[in-house]
């Protein structure tokens, strides 16, 4: 905890310490925070500045005054709807495991993991919905939840062709090995991603977009669009 603190006591580094109304408010809700994520739900924290510190006029101590409550543990971790990726292949991105302390800023981490392999599968319609529920067999003292990610997978969608425009002196073979888009692949966010940062890596476009044709309509097969700007081209006299 002391290692989260922007207040500091005086020193080497910082002779006279360094504090203020606001650095303490900061630091209380740095503490409380790092409770909390670790489980401590109903955890409390306070701050105050105590003056003639041991008697001495000339100083001061801040003290920290934690009520740390139950800890809640997570009792298990389930994920449902899942018919196209195995749950094998999900439940090793999640930072939610059965028997550690619980955090609601986890959950909204491994919800966004889940979707981020479904995106890359062509499923870019997939959303997810989590929900925890406490364990009525654990004691009040020992709190424990169990989470369930119920994912509602969608339509998986396919790249048709790729399209490749904006070269003008670029041949069209160097462009092209870059782009990890592939026809009859699944559509992936993160190989569209790849590509633009692949591109540009080049160095020879100043601007790369990708697209996908008709985002919205209902085809299992979309059309990738890959347009690049050349970047200004130089000759030399002498």
């Amino acid at each position: 905890m002391r290692g989260r603190m922007l207040c500091q006591p005086g020193g080497r580094l910082i002779s006279h310490g360094r504090y203020s109304e606001a650095l303490l408010m900061e630091d209380v809700r740095s503490i409380q925070d790092m409770y909390r994520s670790n489980g401590f739900r109903q955890a409390q924290v306070a701050g105050k500045l105590v003056e003639k510190y041991q008697g001495d006029p000339s100083q001061l101590a801040i003290e920290i005054d934690i009520k740390e409550g139950p800890q809640t543990r997570v009792a298990s971790v389930s994920i449902a709807g899942n018919y196209n990726i195995p749950a094998e292949q999900l439940t090793p991105r999640l930072s939610t495991e059965e028997g550690q302390g619980f955090s609601e800023s986890s959950l909204a981490d491994d919800r966004d993991t889940i979707l981020d392999k479904y995106f890359d599968n062509g499923f870019t319609n997939a959303t997810i919905d989590v929900a925890y529920v406490p364990d009525t067999s654990s004691p009040p003292e020992s709190p424990r939840v169990g989470v369930v990610f119920t994912i509602h997978e969608g339509e998986q969608f396919f790249v048709s062709n790729v399209f490749l425009n904006g070269l003008h002196f670029t041949r069209p073979g160097i462009a092209r090995r870059e782009v990890q888009v592939q026809p009859g692949a699944p559509l992936s966010q993160q190989d569209m991603l790849e590509s633009q940062r692949k591109l540009y890596n080049l160095g020879l476009f100043s601007e790369v977009d990708t697209a996908i044709q008709n985002p919205e309509g209902t085809e299992s097969r979309k059309n990738v669009l890959v347009s690049v700007r050349e970047t200004r081209r130089y000759t030399f006299d002498y």
